[in-house]
């Protein structure tokens, strides 16, 4: 893979401050791990269903799959010794630990998986459409279900079984690709060096830039989806405030994944453009549409989801 997501956490009973939860929280700058290598360890913790004082409290990093990156082991040699300091515990005495979890998030540049053979679609972890950011496809499968189940009973009253018909099912994704500079600049490779608190200087003016833009910019993003606007709108309120930011992350990251970068942000605008025009003129998509073969009109759906979940407008804000 061309990343992976390293997890590893507990369920635990003995907590007194359990109200609360965190999504992605730091409480350290970027440290050398137990084999060697650097990383940035990011904390999520939220109260278990088990009993007002069950608490599950996970630890995970970004990295590349490389020897010198540590094995979940090591991981969880760390996390015992960082964990207490996260939760504000005296030690890990005061708990009692009901279950160990951790796991290996694998992700590919190359994704969605386009279909090997006919007849034949990938789901779930295995079509390569969960985000390299997202703990596997649970969640992007859950997202797109009402647009898969669609599609595949379409396609089996169509006939639309050739592999290049259910390649249309999960297509091109710029809101899937341009996560994955997210997912660069929030780990540090083997080989490279920077300053130790980048990692957090950086998400934290990316939080408090779409904090101030309020929750349709911060909550598609807290739920993996990217949405071109709220992105937009992000990153020039970051180097509003903060010029310096982009000299930093060229430093940091390098030409390469920005220029890699930059043509799935400009299609992201672009189905966000279509979608609207789509929309916007119904009537005249309709007539269109009437005049097409019933295995035209399914690829043409298909095309039209693909634009509105590649740029996140399947997204509503929930009250």
């Amino acid at each position: 893979p061309d990343a992976v997501c390293c997890v590893v956490g507990t369920c635990a009973s003995g907590f007194t401050e359990n109200t609360g939860g965190d999504v992605i929280y730091t409480c350290d700058d970027i440290v050398t791990c137990k084999a060697g290598s650097k990383v940035q360890y990011f904390w999520e913790a939220f109260p278990a269903g088990a009993g007002p004082t069950h608490r599950t409290t996970y630890m995970f990093t970004y990295i590349e799959p490389h020897p010198q990156r540590p094995s979940l082991l090591q991981m969880l040699e760390d996390y015992w010794q960082l964990m207490p300091a996260y939760q504000q515990l005296e030690g890990l005495d005061q708990l009692e630990v009901e279950r160990v979890m951790f796991g290996l998030l694998p992700s590919w540049k190359d994704s969605p998986l386009e279909p090997g053979c006919d007849r034949v679609l990938q789901i779930g972890d295995a079509s390569g459409i969960q985000s390299p950011l997202s703990f596997g496809g649970f969640g992007a499968l859950t997202r797109h279900l009402p647009r898969v189940s669609g599609a595949v009973k379409e396609a089996l009253d169509v006939g639309a079984l050739a592999r290049e018909d259910l390649a249309l099912i999960n297509a091109y994704n710029p809101g899937l690709n341009t996560a994955w500079l997210f997912q660069v600049s929030m780990s540090v490779k083997v080989g490279t060096s920077c300053e130790a608190s980048f990692i957090n200087r950086l998400m934290g003016s990316t939080f408090a830039a779409m904090e101030q833009l309020g929750k349709p910019t911060m909550m598609p993003f807290l739920q993996d989806v990217v949405q071109f606007r709220g992105l937009v709108l992000t990153l020039a309120m970051v180097m509003a405030k903060n010029p310096s930011a982009v000299p930093e992350i060229l430093a940091k990251l390098g030409p390469g994944p920005l220029l890699e970068w930059l043509p799935n942000l400009s299609a992201l605008g672009l189905y966000a453009l279509a979608v609207g025009l789509v929309e916007g003129n119904q009537e005249l998509v309709a007539e269109w549409q009437a005049e097409r073969s019933p295995l035209q009109q399914w690829r043409w759906r298909r095309r039209v989801e693909s634009w509105k979940y590649g740029a996140g407008l399947d997204y509503s804000l929930s009250e």
